[in-house]
């Protein structure tokens, strides 16, 4: 998985535009490949990565003990469901693959919208649907154009402002990325 998944979280990652102060959550942190990455762009900021598989937490902590132990980075055992973070507590917020594993999508989609500052920007990174690979390829199981299209509604309808899709396309897979605005009816940007 840490092998493959640098150049997709680069990539995510960069759609947020995110600053040296930024306060960044990512949700299903895995191995901690986007959290090292999103650590090193926040220097001034902080970095909080959430996983509910203690195998996950142990993995993205030990590749990221030097921010970890430099209070840049904190690695949280948790459910996108119940973030333990209070609200406004983040500027941006990413996940990445990790859609399907999220027991409420509206649940989940509330929580985020509850941790992120108005006007923080969110970027949810899907793997795509593709017949041409082998059953044993996630992509095999990936998004379908259906999903992709209620997954904007969802984001929509929970209160996100302007939503765009990105796409791109690598040599193992091809992935779409929501890119979502937390602004509220009435908020300023910027």
């Amino acid at each position: 998985m840490a092998r493959h998944s640098g150049p997709v979280h680069d990539w995510g990652l960069g759609l947020l535009n995110l600053v040296a102060e930024d306060r960044i959550l990512d949700v299903g942190c895995g191995p901690g490949i986007a959290l090292a990455m999103a650590g090193d762009l926040a220097r001034e900021g902080h970095v909080v990565g959430v996983d509910s598989s203690p195998v996950m937490v142990a993995q993205a902590r030990r590749r990221n003990r030097a921010a970890v132990a430099a209070g840049r980075v904190a690695v949280r055992s948790g459910d996108v469901a119940s973030l333990p973070s209070p609200p406004g507590a983040f500027t941006a917020a990413y996940s990445a693959n990790c859609l399907p594993f999220w027991l409420s999508r509206s649940c989940g989609l509330a929580e985020l919208r509850r941790v992120l500052r108005p006007g923080g920007g969110m970027v949810l990174v899907v793997r795509m649907h593709r017949e041409d690979v082998s059953p044993a390829n996630p992509s095999a199981r990936g998004f379908t154009e259906d999903q992709l299209e209620r997954l904007v509604s969802d984001v929509r309808h929970s209160g996100f402002g302007p939503v765009v899709v990105h796409r791109r396309q690598w040599p193992r897979e091809t992935t779409a990325a929501v890119l979502a605005s937390g602004r509220r009816a009435g908020d300023r940007p910027g």
